[in-house]
């Protein structure tokens, strides 16, 4: 595991990190007189108190600008971990190229700026940094860095504002309700906050010869300077995690395709095993219903099965990307890249060339049913829809198109008629998703509330919620049950073990969840969501060993 540090002015940001995953990260006061053992102390403490041993710790890597604080953390992180740390200079060994006229004073905070966004981006972009000075690092694609701006930072600028001026209170820097204050208070912070984000937009604007393409604003100790005034214009700000190194896929993805492959992303190809697991369970199900020794065309359910996963649902995906603009992780998609001018198009024209092969290659059925769930996606992302904006309706439109039509084009696929069991079981799947729907929104109640999106989570609350869920896995279970006996199983059948066994799948994950519900972060609700997942997937299992042996 890797430590690693961030010495400011102010603070000291740690993280340790496996892989590409931050395992814990944790902030400290920068103060120069603590000695090597206090910080020995320290550090140890935070990494025990995040379930780890420093002894876990195998590499670490610090970046200062506060050099009086500098030679006491080294030797605290060497005497707390055993490890002495590469410290970050401009005289390192570095994978890009500081094409400034003064290489050398070139800060170590600006650098890791630099590697983090070459890394990442693969593209022309400026770097806001808000520390206590606010930097500007402009970086070209092929990773030089090429110089930028430097202003004070936010709570540096009211600071001096309040010990110069000395009628103004010293004034915390929360977003005001209104660009014009009423108070002296509200004055401050308008000016301060809306200010920086203007500043921001102005300098960005200038640097870069017009409208900025790719603008990022990292470690931002004020979120809500990048936020758009009440009634008034959105800064073109985008807030991101400094948790977001590239994956090695990702890095051999930009190379052979460039830009071009941030559209690939967003089609969360992460995804396509479930909804391509799902689709397919209708395709086996159908099976049940072929008669002995009448052979079915795999090739069309290979067909039917790219069509749905990859042209509509991984084009539904990218148009959900290029509306909903996501600042943090999504589902199936960390570390977002921010979307492509033309995501909507592109993800458009996969789910209209979809429709088309099906209508040369498949069934008329097939192709309805296609077309349906296409509609049914524009009006869930597309504004002036955008239903998906809209509790209830969101949850309606996925319970429909992701629990019953999904596995319905599967069958349909096939050429075979749906028989009465399994209308049962495709009808089933829609609660069951109804169940599952709400889950995936828990997580980002944040995000859909500062969107403005009223999605079904946030209007019931969390709680609610996760009843909604447990209700409607009973109801989905119900349906099996009777598809079970429409299919004329006895009691004794061990077919009914195997659906008992996937409901306690969902009872364990739900029930547990609606007991610590209110104490939960985000990333718990998350994980949450993926158990879920998982229980979805023995369900699957359950159904097809049910009706398939």
């Amino acid at each position: 595991m890797l430590l690693v540090l961030d010495i400011g002015n102010t603070e000291i940001t740690a993280g340790l990190v496996r892989g590409t995953d931050f395992m814990a990260t944790w902030r400290m006061t920068t103060n120069p007189e603590r000695t090597s053992d206090e910080w020995a102390s320290a550090i140890s403490a935070f990494i025990l108190h995040f379930g780890h041993s420093p002894n876990e710790v195998r590499a670490a890597c610090l970046a200062s600008v506060a050099p009086a604080a500098t030679r006491s953390v080294l030797d605290g992180v060497a005497a707390a971990t055993g490890v002495r740390p590469e410290q970050v200079t401009a005289r390192s060994p570095l994978p890009v190229a500081l094409d400034v006229d003064e290489p050398l004073t070139v800060g170590a905070d600006r650098i890791v700026n630099v590697l983090a966004a070459v890394e990442r981006y693969h593209a022309d972009v400026i770097v806001v940094d808000f520390g206590t000075a606010t930097t500007f690092d402009c970086i070209t694609a092929d990773g030089r860095f090429i110089g930028g701006a430097i202003m004070p930072g936010l709570r540096t600028s009211a600071d001096q504002l309040t010990r110069r001026a000395a009628k103004l209170p010293a004034t915390e820097l929360t977003r005001p309700d209104r660009v014009i204050g009423r108070r002296t208070e509200e004055c401050i912070q308008a000016g301060v906050l809306y200010g920086t984000a203007d500043a921001v937009d102005g300098l960005v604007t200038c640097g870069s010869g017009g409208p900025a393409q790719q603008h990022h604003r990292i470690r931002g100790a004020q979120p809500d300077a990048g936020r758009s005034p009440p009634g008034g214009r959105r800064t073109r700000t985008r807030l991101v995690s400094t948790a977001t190194p590239t994956s090695g896929a990702r890095e051999w993805g930009y190379r052979l395709l460039g830009r071009g492959f941030d559209y690939l992303l967003h089609l969360r190809p992460m995804e396509w095993p479930v909804m391509a697991i799902h689709t397919a369970l209708g395709s086996l199900l159908a099976l049940s219903v072929v008669p002995a020794g009448q052979p079915i065309s795999w090739e069309r359910c290979a067909i039917g099965l790219v069509l749905w996963v990859v042209f509509l649902n991984g084009g539904t995906l990218a148009i959900n990307s290029a509306f909903d603009r996501d600042e943090g992780d999504i589902a199936y998609l960390r570390r977002p890249p921010p979307p492509p001018p033309r995501l909507f198009l592109w993800g458009l024209g996969l789910m209209v060339l979809g429709l088309a092969l099906g209508l040369a290659l498949l069934s008329p059925a097939f192709s309805a049913v296609y077309a349906l769930c296409l509609t049914l996606s524009l009006l869930y992302s597309v504004p002036p829809w955008r239903l998906k904006a809209v509790a209830g309706a969101d949850w309606a439109i996925n319970m429909v198109g992701f629990g019953t039509l999904t596995p319905l084009a599967g069958w349909l696929a096939t050429d075979r008629e749906v028989t009465t069991w399994g209308w049962l079981v495709l009808a089933g799947f829609g609660p069951l998703f109804a169940a599952l729907y709400p889950l995936t929104q828990l997580y980002q109640a944040d995000e859909d509330r500062a969107r403005g999106d009223r999605t079904l989570a946030l209007m019931l609350g969390t709680r609610p919620s996760l009843w909604i869920a447990v209700l409607a896995t009973l109801v989905a279970f119900v349906l099996f049950g009777a598809a079970g006996v429409a299919s004329g199983w006895h009691w004794t059948s061990w077919r009914w073990l195997a659906l008992s066994v996937a409901l306690a799948a969902w009872l364990l994950v739900l029930v547990p969840w609606l007991r610590t519900a209110d104490s939960r972060s985000a990333a718990e609700h998350q994980r949450g969501m993926y158990l879920a997942l998982a229980a979805w997937a023995v369900t699957d299992a359950a159904i097809a060993s049910s009706w398939l042996l």
